[in-house]
């Protein structure tokens, strides 16, 4: 007698890809499929996605994923994972009236500065744990009043980009509560929209979707599943943000182990059971799912600062993989250079969209290889920066490592020695830890039985010359940084 087997889609749509995976009860990749997403930029400082784009991407890795399935017929579930503070208005007829606005958007950096030191901003954060920056659509509203008032008059509902995705799908406007307490507008604790912030951004409550448990099960409408190819009453679930859902895909799900992930840009988050909120507003504090919460904080500085060196100053065409290889030839602490990785502007933890970036300690002694090398500590640095910021992260044990860089000797070498950490990595497993998360979650909101956990291996461990002259090299690290805040 053949054993039923429960296949789920899981789909992440993020800001450089729409991805789609479908597994097994064993965890396995039986299909997956990816798209890339164009992000415009119309006026400096402004970063934009079309919605239309974005629902037509999502249609058609769900569609490939299916159509790829041997046993499409045992799909049990579709989940979601979306990417955290984006914005877009749309009319009564659900017809957006802007494009997305993604959280690397700058255009509401001076609401964004006139409100961090108030004491309206410190409350809004301790409410919703969501630092007070232009990549929050908290500010981002403010900004659409004061200059598209026009746009404003005419919104029924402001949404996120997974909210919009499951408007088309589902009919209904909703926001799963993960991705509200990354808007800056819900309240972390009572899970609904926040007051202070409400009246802060100058808005109405009915302007915003019902903010729904991640685990909330909706049956996918006839309509919908002729469109995706899948049967109508699918149970679909809005699932959680990519970051909180990397968590649970890394094997991250406990206080025992902190995920990092450095890909364009660079993460640190560690799940808790209980909110956490720093004095200092370093750090953010958003909800998971119905019982934990993920403290963190995220950089825009991860391995573009290695892009910006090979294309800007060494004018180069020589691939990533070769800078690393010059750079593993450099000894740790690169001879006293230090790098500050602000080249984007920051977030955690200076939240400060006007900072630059610091090369100090130069000498003519270093060379075209220091100056890779250097790149690479300075965001592993900013890294460990966030950490100190949040103290439960000095328990956790190990570190799960995720993201383009976790695919490098030399950055899985630098992050274990600068952490004083052992650096874990799952075992031949080539599927997208945000989705994986997702299913995760769908499996156990559905009642399924769990998946088997990944076996995960230290990719390295801390070398301890190198925890002594990184020890040396982040003191200095942390006394500039001072200097800039």
């Amino acid at each position: 007698m053949d054993l039923i087997m429960n296949i789920l889609i899981g789909v992440d749509i993020g800001t450089t890809n729409v991805k789609a995976v479908a597994l097994d009860d064993n965890g396995r990749p039986l299909a997956m499929a990816a798209r890339p997403v164009r992000t415009l930029s119309p006026f400096p400082g402004a970063a934009e996605q079309q919605p239309a784009m974005l629902v037509k991407l999502v249609i058609q890795v769900i569609r490939e994923v299916r159509d790829a399935c041997p046993d499409a017929g045992k799909i049990a579930g579709l989940v979601f994972s979306g990417a955290m503070h984006a914005l877009l208005a749309v009319d009564k007829k659900g017809s957006p009236l802007t494009n997305a606005w993604l959280w690397s958007d700058l255009r509401a950096a001076d609401f964004s500065d006139a409100l961090r030191g108030t004491e309206a901003g410190r409350n809004i954060y301790r409410n919703t744990g969501t630092p007070i920056h232009p990549m929050s659509p908290l500010v981002k509203l403010m900004w659409m009043r004061a200059h598209l008032p026009e746009i404003y008059a005419q919104t029924h509902k402001l949404l996120g980009i997974k909210d919009y995705v499951l408007k088309q799908l589902l009919g209904e406007y909703i926001c799963d509560a993960s991705v509200a307490s990354a808007s800056g507008l819900l309240n972390s604790r009572s899970g609904q929209w926040d007051t202070l912030a409400l009246q802060t951004a100058g808005i109405r409550e009915n302007l915003l979707p019902e903010p729904v448990s991640p685990c909330r099960v909706f049956p996918l409408p006839a309509v919908s599943a002729d469109l995706l190819n899948l049967p109508a009453g699918l149970p679909v679930l809005p699932g959680a943000s990519d970051g909180a859902l990397a968590n649970i895909g890394s094997e991250a799900g406990n206080p025992d182990t902190l995920a990092v992930t450095i890909g364009t840009s660079a993460a640190l988050r560690l799940t808790l059971d209980q909110p956490y909120f720093d004095d200092s507003m370093r750090t953010f504090c958003y909800r998971l799912d119905d019982r934990r919460f993920i403290a963190g904080g995220a950089s825009n500085n991860g391995s573009n600062t290695l892009d910006w060196l090979r294309q800007q100053v060494l004018r180069t065409k020589m691939p990533a993989g070769t800078l690393l290889d010059l750079a593993e030839k450099i000894p740790a602490g690169c001879d006293g250079l230090l790098f500050i990785p602000y080249l984007h502007g920051e977030r955690a933890p200076v939240w400060n969209a006007r900072a630059s970036g610091i090369f100090h300690g130069i000498t003519a002694a270093h060379g075209r290889d220091h100056f890779i090398r250097a790149a690479l500590e300075g965001v592993v640095f900013n890294l460990k920066l966030i950490a100190e910021s949040l103290p439960r992260t000095k328990n956790a044990r190990r570190i799960a490592f995720s993201g383009g860089a976790a695919k490098s000797a030399l950055w899985r070498q630098v992050l274990a020695d600068v952490f004083q950490k052992p650096v874990v990595l799952p075992v031949g497993d080539r599927v997208d830890a945000s989705a994986r998360g997702a299913i995760i979650l769908a499996r156990t909101a559905l009642g399924l039985p769990p998946l088997p956990v990944q076996q995960l291996v230290e990719s390295a461990i801390p070398d301890a010359q190198n925890v002594e002259k990184y020890a040396a090299s982040f003191q200095r690290f942390s006394q500039l940084c001072a200097l800039k805040i």
